[in-house]
């Protein structure tokens, strides 16, 4: 289901019930879960750009509260290429965090990517680079027993 051009394909496995079924019962069992790239549009709210890479907002799974939208080209009136794809620094804004263990904050870390959530809890976002502004490049979310 690699990236965004797996979306459909993704999305339909999701809908048939068993994936979200089965990642759903991580929770219960106290089992992290990692999204990344698909996997954290599908997790989060909704996602703007179609299943097909439309120009709709459909929604997601939900278990992360917030969106994932598309990169835009001018950010804080800075242009950025779009696709993102290189080295970027972490700012850290969750120091302490078990998840961020043995990284320094100003780490490097390779970024490939054309979109970038919009969380609904700034309190759950550990790190950010800028790209034109802050993108969440971490982040941590108690859902029951589940931490995404």
């Amino acid at each position: 289901w690699g990236g965004g051009g797996g979306l459909g394909k993704g999305w339909r496995g999701v809908g048939g019930g068993w994936v979200a079924d089965g990642l759903g019962g991580l929770g219960g069992r106290g089992r992290g879960l990692v999204g990344v790239c698909l996997g954290m549009r599908l997790l989060f709210g909704s996602w703007w750009g179609g299943v097909g890479g439309g120009d709709e907002e459909v929604a997601g799974l939900g278990w992360i509260g917030g969106r994932v939208v598309a990169l835009e080209p001018v950010r804080g009136g800075q242009a950025v290429k779009v696709p993102h794809m290189g080295w970027n620094s972490l700012s850290w804004e969750g120091a302490g965090d078990a998840l961020l263990a043995g990284l320094e904050p100003g780490c490097w870390v390779y970024f490939v990517h054309g979109y970038h959530a919009e969380v609904a809890e700034a309190g759950e976002v550990l790190a950010t680079a800028d790209y034109g502004g802050a993108v969440v490049a971490v982040r941590r979310q108690k859902r029951g027993g589940v931490r995404v």
